[in-house]
């Protein structure tokens, strides 16, 4: 009969340290790439608190002019509902943060962000954050706080497609040949608290008032009518 000690030795004999080394192997890369994943999924995310719950946009970072590209792709006798689009907003900051919010409606897409100071070429760090679906608020974090009383030039570039009720619309009508002709139009009325953010990323708010410089690129075949005056028109 064996001993205690021969015993416990042959009961533990198979516990190799190459086994050993091969387990704690295996759970040190599992747990690397399970905090990759975590990284991945966070990366673009914003989950601070002073993100959460903005009913509105603060009176922080205050709007001065529009400078507005608009390339809508519908042609008179063809159907197109998307655009695509690109802003340089310039803005006045009246105090320190590192939180740029705007609205920005759900058919609108950003596909590009970019900050620079007025007046200068270098970019400053910033990226998209989180989005609320609800009040259509969009944060952008900047990798380092806005000087007070300093001009900014935001620009975005982005993707839009037409909704019911919002934003650009497609009317039809027919020809006295019976044949399907195509317009688009933009308009809200001057009592209508939101509007602009289904054709733009913007302020859209009564209570940021700026001036617009527009450029619409379209098909020859139509016309384009505003409410305001056209400085130009030229052929592409």
């Amino acid at each position: 009969m064996p001993t205690v000690e021969k015993f416990v030795q042959r009961k533990f004999s198979f516990c190799s340290a190459r086994v050993l080394l091969l387990w704690m192997g295996i759970c040190l890369v599992s747990c690397l790439i399970y905090a990759a994943i975590a990284f991945a999924s966070l990366l673009n995310k914003n989950i601070l608190p002073e993100d959460v719950g903005l009913q509105s946009i603060p009176y922080g970072n205050v709007p001065e002019r529009y400078r507005v590209k608009l390339s809508f792709f519908a042609d008179y006798n063809k159907s197109n509902r998307t655009f695509n689009g690109h802003v340089a907003l310039t803005f006045n900051s009246y105090r320190d943060s590192n939180r740029i919010h705007i609205h920005k409606g759900n058919n609108i897409k950003i596909t590009d962000v970019s900050l620079h100071l007025e007046g200068s070429p270098k970019s400053m760090s910033v990226r998209k954050g989180a989005y609320d679906e609800e009040t259509e608020i969009q944060t952008l974090i900047l990798g380092a706080n806005t000087a007070i009383d300093v001009r900014y030039v935001l620009e975005l570039k982005f993707k839009g497609k037409f909704v019911t009720d919002n934003g650009v619309q497609e009317f039809v009508y027919e020809t006295e040949r019976r044949e399907k002709r195509y317009g688009l139009y933009f308009a809200t009325n001057d009592q209508a608290k939101k509007g602009l953010r289904y054709l733009l990323p913007c302020f859209d708010s009564n209570q940021f008032p700026a001036v617009f410089d527009l450029i619409i690129v379209r098909k020859q075949s139509f016309t384009s009518l505003f409410n305001s005056v056209i400085l130009k028109t030229t052929k592409m």
